[in-house]
């Protein structure tokens, strides 16, 4: 479970295949720059089909059968090699956020081992501090908490309302050394 993302695990596969928000075509489709390119494209293939770019002009432009075969070697290394490293950052990231959620739980049993029935005050209000940071951190992956995120920490116990109060007057910054 990630705060702010919903997935349903029930839905049919094309509703999933039927989503936008959230997803790489909402960020490609808001681009000015995809739209620019959009449309130079239409109006290249436009002035060949329509026959206003002339047969000399075409032949300057033919590329021949042996370069694309370089071009697409190489157009198939770098994707290859693009894709390979953007899943060696997504197992990373992994393996970072699991190495955090076992780190919070391992300071949560220690307190309890440590300091245990002298100060189990202190030991819920450490455990409910450190479990808060942590959704907090998981909530600022959109760069900032939402109201229902705030809401949602409060209805778990993780944090009272004037601690809310406190920590919405810091900046996001200040948050994560709190």
């Amino acid at each position: 479970f990630a705060p702010g993302i919903y997935y349903d695990t029930e839905a049919s596969f094309f509703w999933v295949l039927s989503r936008y928000r959230r997803t790489v075509l909402e960020g490609v489709f808001h681009r000015g720059t995809f739209w620019v390119f959009l449309l130079i494209h239409l109006l290249v293939k436009f002035a060949f089909v329509s026959g206003w770019v002339s047969k000399v002009e075409r032949e300057v432009l033919h590329v021949h059968g042996s370069a694309l075969s370089v071009m697409s070697t190489l157009t198939t290394f770098f994707e290859v090699f693009y894709t390979t490293q953007c899943w060696g950052r997504c197992t990373k990231l992994y393996h970072l956020t699991r190495d955090m959620l076992g780190d919070t739980y391992d300071f949560v049993m220690e307190m309890r081992l440590l300091i245990g029935v002298s100060s189990q005050a202190h030991v819920r209000l450490s455990s409910r501090y450190v479990m808060a940071s942590v959704f907090v951190f998981f909530c600022e992956i959109d760069y900032e908490v939402s109201d229902s995120e705030w809401d949602q920490i409060i209805r778990l116990g993780l944090i009272k309302r004037d601690e809310l109060e406190h920590l919405t007057a810091c900046s996001s910054t200040e948050r994560s050394m709190l």
